[in-house]
């Protein structure tokens, strides 16, 4: 007899566990927000040079670079914020891309993957480095 009652407790236990682990499992996956949408964020975010950039900088990099694609630019690019944004880490560059679409997307239409891609630059390298690299994390 006392041999049930130590399995009824452990099957009791391993009940509670499971339906904690459910819960805390939804309560995670409903607090999903714009940083990690529309890529996934990488395991390893090391492939750039500026680690952890603050939400300050990230968004002073999609301010700059509005300004430098808004309007016409006949007189060259400036080229500071791409090459800030190609510093980025792969984390950083997807909030890159969050931030400056939830600020500008709506007005244009388009990601900021579109953006770069349709802008005509002299030195076309640094926003190709880009393009490609948010090609490469899903973020079209």
């Amino acid at each position: 007899m006392p041999q049930k009652k130590y399995i009824y407790i452990s099957i009791g236990v391993l009940l509670f566990l499971v339906v904690l682990a459910i819960v805390f499992y939804k309560k995670g996956k409903n607090n999903v927000t714009l940083q990690s949408l529309p890529g996934e964020l990488p395991g390893n975010p090391s492939s750039g040079n500026i680690t952890g950039a603050s939400n300050d900088e990230i968004k002073n990099i999609a301010n700059q670079l509005y300004e430098d694609m808004s309007g016409f630019n006949g007189a060259g690019h400036n080229y500071e914020p791409y090459e800030r944004a190609a510093l980025l880490n792969d984390t950083d560059l997807i909030k890159l891309y969050n931030t400056f679409n939830t600020l500008y997307q709506k007005d244009s239409g388009e990601t900021l993957t579109e953006w770069i891609s349709n802008e005509r630059y002299f030195n076309p390298g640094t926003p190709g480095l880009i393009i490609s690299r948010l090609k490469k994390l899903n973020s079209l």
